[in-house]
């Protein structure tokens, strides 16, 4: 019975050492479960790189950043391209006061790149006119209605030298557009591709309007010839 007793109390004796042992009270670390490794886990600064590691990392930090890759010659876009395609479009109009004035006008403007110039009458067109354009000489005047007529055009007439239109050929003069474009179009069916229509009114002025981007029209506006005497400016719808 006394034997018993004393195995008894051994192991409540080392029960309590083992209890006491497992929380650190005798001084050695408890064992740590599962949820305190993920908690040391979630401190990376505590992770000491060796050997070959610690090698690579180390050159992967002390390389320099890649380059970032220059756009393609199809990815470029040209600076002055791109100015204006964003340009808004302007337009500028300049009254010439004789077809002399509105004549010298488009030659000059002709040479301007990047607009487009229309030629209108001051007035709402009384008539349309079909002709040919004028030519250098009388002679060549001459030279052209031979040509008509062996074409089959006999309805022509060559405007004088003192005219608008010097050595221009007269082909046909109506009071509706429409009967204008029919005449060219049975001349253009006969071969005669330089013939052309012009609007006429009562006034002989001219009005000649400029369409572009900004800079381009300012860079017609910037001629001489736009500053001639009896050319006025004129409000324009781009």
């Amino acid at each position: 019975m006394a034997m018993l007793r004393a195995v008894v109390i051994l192991l409540v004796v080392l029960n309590l050492l083992a209890f006491a042992g497992l929380q650190g009270w005798l001084g050695v670390a408890s064992r740590q479960g599962e949820p305190e490794r993920l908690t040391n886990q979630l401190h990376p600064e505590r992770i000491v790189l060796h050997g070959p590691l610690r090698e690579r990392k180390a050159a992967k930090d002390s390389s320099p950043a890649s380059p970032i890759p220059a756009p393609t010659s199809n990815q470029a876009v040209a600076p002055g391209r791109e100015a204006a395609s964003t340009s808004p479009p302007a337009c500028a109009a300049l009254t010439a006061p004789t077809p002399e004035a509105a004549k010298s006008l488009l030659s000059a403007l002709a040479r301007q790149e990047g607009v487009t110039v229309q030629d209108l009458p001051l007035e709402p067109p009384s008539s349309w006119w079909v002709h040919l354009p004028p030519a250098e000489s009388r002679a060549a005047a001459e030279a052209l209605v031979a040509d008509l007529r062996q074409k089959g055009v006999t309805d022509v007439y060559i405007m004088n030298e003192s005219t608008a239109y010097p050595y221009a050929v007269s082909l046909g003069l109506f009071k509706q557009v429409g009967q204008a474009d029919r005449l060219l179009d049975q001349l253009r069916s006969r071969g005669v591709a330089a013939a052309v229509v012009t609007a006429r009114s009562a006034s002989p002025g001219r009005r000649i309007e400029v369409r572009g981007s900004q800079a381009a029209v300012d860079g017609a506006l910037a001629q001489g010839a736009t500053r001639a005497p009896g050319l006025e400016a004129a409000s324009c719808a781009p």
